[in-house]
């Protein structure tokens, strides 16, 4: 539980246990250039270690990104993005970049399904 309060998934609340962090809009205007910044750290690391086999990788990736976006296909566009992004953090070869980056990622998936899941309820009257 220790591990994943650090993470700032649970709150742990002395004599009451843990719960699931609620992540609002101040938390992801906060979290958001602290990824870009781990971004921008992580593919100036990759253009020091990328094999042309990584290369090739992510280019293939970036083709796919893109037909999926011409084809209206968001749910893969944004599924194909975090690959992209996965192997620009590999390629950067930085361990404690990768987890930092992928803590900071779930909260703001997190927050997004949630968010996701507000408006499908709302949009369907609340039911299944």
């Amino acid at each position: 539980m220790k591990v994943l309060a650090n993470e700032g998934l649970v709150v742990l609340e002395p004599n009451r246990g843990a719960r699931v962090s609620l992540i609002t809009k101040q938390d992801l205007d906060e979290v958001f250039p602290v990824m870009g910044a781990f971004e921008a750290l992580a593919g100036e690391l990759a253009c020091s270690h990328v094999t042309d086999a990584e290369i090739a990788e992510i280019t293939a990736l970036h083709q796919d990104m893109l037909k999926h976006y011409q084809d209206g296909d968001l749910e893969h566009y944004f599924i194909v993005n975090q690959k992209i992004h996965e192997a620009l953090l590999a390629a950067a070869r930085n361990a404690t970049l990768t987890a930092h980056y992928r803590a900071l990622s779930a909260r703001v998936q997190r927050a997004l399904c949630r968010e996701h899941d507000a408006v499908a309820l709302g949009a369907g009257g609340g039911r299944a």
